[in-house]
């Protein structure tokens, strides 16, 4: 069967829908730990884990708007005061919740891009 003329299934569709809110909110949160973090030496690792969010919101969005559905809303820079107060460590608790669905969400995303690894 062609690959190119194949159609998304709806268990695809839901687990995309999820994996672009789960990422456009990532952005933001992430884009706040980057405002407040104190310890210079983890902001790469932030802006690494902010940028493939970012890659993810933007491919998700491309497979929705090449299968003809709605592109999701998701979380934006207005959900996020970035001059608001500092939160608590319990922060730090959902990234490895994140790390989780980013390494679910490539295998999807490897489908659609040959030989892309995420």
């Amino acid at each position: 069967m062609d690959k190119q003329n194949l159609r998304l299934t709806s268990n695809e569709i839901g687990t995309l829908w999820l994996d672009y809110m789960n990422d456009s909110m990532a952005v933001c949160a992430l884009q706040y730990f980057l405002e407040k973090v104190k310890d210079k030496d983890i902001c790469p690792i932030v802006e690494f884990a902010l940028s493939v969010s970012q890659q993810h919101v933007q491919a998700i969005s491309q497979i929705f708007k090449n299968e003809g559905f709605a592109v999701p809303v998701g979380y934006s820079d207005a959900d996020v005061d970035l001059s608001s107060a500092t939160i608590s460590r319990c922060f730090l608790s959902a990234l490895p919740e994140t790390q989780h669905d980013c390494s679910w969400n490539g295998g999807i995303l490897s489908r659609f891009e040959p030989g892309r690894t995420v």
